[in-house]
């Protein structure tokens, strides 16, 4: 590389990168998390930015499933190379299959997933060396081996790696990161790493890409600068600049003059500006918005779709006039890869196509392009919980704990109570309430309006509830055996399909399946009305036909479900029907299908039981301990 300007800004010769070598060597050999750890988090200003990511996932229960489903997403299709499968590689091997590691993972407590995201990823030569080069010095810093797999991702606009760590050391006990090391330590040897092979940054390079930033709708390096700097929302920039960073002063003034043309600035005097109070918040959704549009146009174009550009087309799950959304599923995939944030585009029963703001990539694991979707915002308010626990605490000076909850309900079982508890400790970890050193809660007098806001803190991270309706064609559910979401709009119209966009296809679906249920004499014409005891007949009937197949296979015959009373038996595995979801119930001489519910996972090849009431089953999950699913 030679010998490379001084990064200060003056003219002075040095070997900065065989300074930076030498420093990385001597940290490698040292094999101490301590050192690296206890670094100062400043990066130095022509150091090449990297940003880490650690998660920490625990393994109890269905930890083994939800870590195949986490590699089988890392590994999903466009997200590699030239939008190909991602790639999944180890230590020594490439394009491996995920079963051995999976396997070695079986008895472990925990394992991390890791993201690595340098700003200048597109210049490596390679993101698996680097990825390995790492990952070995991950191992020299904690003086251990370790065990992970590694998927690159390109389908963003940096390039990026997910990692999964074992929870495990060479010698078989568990691995425990210093939390100084997650929060900076590998950043900073990842940086250290960069910056090896691409060189530190130099003052043109850098100046280049501030430049850039003046002029961009978004939150900028430069704008974080002004946070860092300003007092009471007021930037200074008086002070005479560093020699040779006269370059960054000019910078700063084209940037505040050109957020003074939005409303976020206004210039004081000669050196002093004031910045809108909620600047960087606007700057954020400014930025975020011109991604949302670009995703959205390029959906509607692969579609061959117009629809009216009228109004918002970002839905908003949050507004004070939110509805519920019915439609097909246009696009579908991941906005921030890094922050896990993913989005839905649908084509509406109204006319319109909207963009979905989807939160966490696991709300989209089973949505694909074409599905049928209902998508309704999330309940934003203090539960029924919160209700109880704070008409406990206001008769008992604002403290509550599970002794007083008895005391003024004796009808209350151990675990209702404790759901309470729960409740509480989840607030208290969000800083909302207070736990006393005798177990008793110390409630805020807004205990409410807090529980309102940590739920709409929960609703911005996963704003919507997602319910699919069909999967694959619709025009094929208009002609189908069972009990669909088309029926249930015959019997009871939703109001949300008109004549307009993909509404008159739904129309045209919806007089399709008026005459199919005419034509199988579950209507006597096509002009009669839905009624419930014709869903719960093409639901019996689909199912009767699912038993039939089942009993092969099982060596059992099929029995229904009773309309009330007990059922019980060993939940074996799940099907998809067109009337939904079922559990397999096995017992000593049939078996039986039931209504899945996700929290039944949990009991898969377990025994089980509940009460049926009014269409609703009370499963038994654990000893005196029930819960309603309706």
């Amino acid at each position: 590389m030679g010998r490379i300007s001084a990064p200060d800004g003056s003219r002075r010769l040095t070997g900065f990168a065989g300074k930076v070598r030498r420093r990385v060597n001597r940290l490698g050999r040292s094999g101490s998390v301590r050192k690296v750890a206890a670094r100062s988090p400043q990066r130095a200003m022509f150091t090449r930015r990297v940003m880490v990511k650690f998660s920490y996932v625990k393994m109890g229960g269905q930890g083994l499933s939800a870590l195949k489903l986490h590699t089988d997403y890392i590994q999903r299709d466009g997200a590699g190379l030239d939008a190909k499968k991602g790639l999944l590689y180890s230590a020594d091997e490439t394009d491996i299959s995920p079963d051995n590691f999976l396997n070695d993972c079986q008895n472990d407590r925990h394992h991390f997933r890791i993201i690595v995201s340098a700003e200048d990823s597109r210049d490596l030569v390679s993101l698996i060396d680097t990825t390995r080069g790492l990952m070995r010095l991950m191992e020299q810093d904690l003086e251990t081996r370790l065990g992970w797999v590694a998927v690159n991702h390109y389908d963003t606009a940096t390039p990026h790696t997910h990692i999964v760590l074992r929870g495990v050391k060479d010698d078989g006990k568990d691995l425990v990161i210093p939390r100084k090391y997650i929060a900076y330590g590998l950043r900073s040897r990842a940086e250290e790493l960069v910056t090896l092979e691409l060189g530190p940054m130099q003052i043109k390079e850098a100046s280049l890409k501030l430049a850039r930033q003046v002029t961009q709708e978004r939150f900028t390096d430069l704008d974080r600068c002004f946070v860092r700097n300003m007092s009471d929302n007021i930037i200074d920039l008086g002070a005479r600049p560093e020699q040779g960073s006269e370059w960054s002063r000019r910078l700063d003034i084209a940037r505040l003059k050109h957020l003074s043309r939005w409303g976020l600035a206004e210039k004081l005097s000669s050196f002093q500006w004031r910045l809108a109070p909620d600047f960087e918040r606007v700057l954020r959704s400014m930025g975020e918005r011109g991604d949302i549009i670009r995703t959205y146009q390029k959906a509607l174009k692969a579609h061959g779709i117009q629809r009216s550009s009228w109004g918002n087309q970002i839905y908003d799950p949050l507004g004070d006039k939110a509805e519920p959304l019915l439609g097909k599923v246009l696009a579908i995939g991941v906005r921030d890869d890094v922050n896990d944030k993913s989005y839905m585009v649908v084509d509406s029963s109204k006319g319109d196509a909207l963009y979905v703001d989807m939160g966490g990539t696991d709300n989209i694991a089973n949505v694909k392009t074409g599905d049928i979707v209902f998508v309704e915002p999330v309940t934003v308010g203090p539960k029924a919980s919160d209700l109880t626990i704070a008409d406990i605490a206001a008769r008992r000076g604002q403290s509550y704990s599970p002794a007083f909850h008895a005391s003024e309900d004796p009808s209350s079982s151990p675990e209702y109570i404790q759901a309470h508890v729960r409740r509480l400790e989840a607030l208290r970890r969000a800083g909302q309430v207070t736990r006393n050193k005798d177990g008793s809660w110390r409630l805020p007098g807004d205990y409410l309006e807090r529980a309102k806001a940590y739920e709409r803190g929960r609703a911005q991270r996963n704003p919507v509830r997602l319910r699919q309706l069909t999967r694959g064609s619709l025009q094929a559910y208009a002609q189908t055996m069972g009990r669909s979401w088309l029926d249930e709009e015959l019997a009871g119209p939703s109001g949300l399909v008109n004549d307009k966009g993909y509404g008159r296809v739904i129309n045209s679906a919806l007089e399709k399946r008026r005459a199919y249920l005419a034509k199988e004499n579950l209507i006597p014409s096509q002009d009669a009305p839905v009624t419930n005891k014709v869903l719960k007949e093409l639901e019996r009937r689909d199912l009767e036909r699912a038993g039939k197949q089942l009993a092969q296979d099982i060596g059992k015959p099929y029995s229904e479900m009773p309309a009330s009373g007990t059922i019980s038996g060993v939940v074996r595995d799940h099907i998809r029907r067109p009337s939904g979801k079922y559990a397999v119930l096995e017992r000593a001489k049939d078996f039986t299908l039931a209504p899945w519910r996700d929290v039944l996972e949990q009991r898969r090849g377990l025994d089980i039981s509940g009460q049926i009431r009014n269409g609703q089953i009370n499963w038994q999950l654990g000893r005196k301990r029930g819960l309603d699913i309706s």
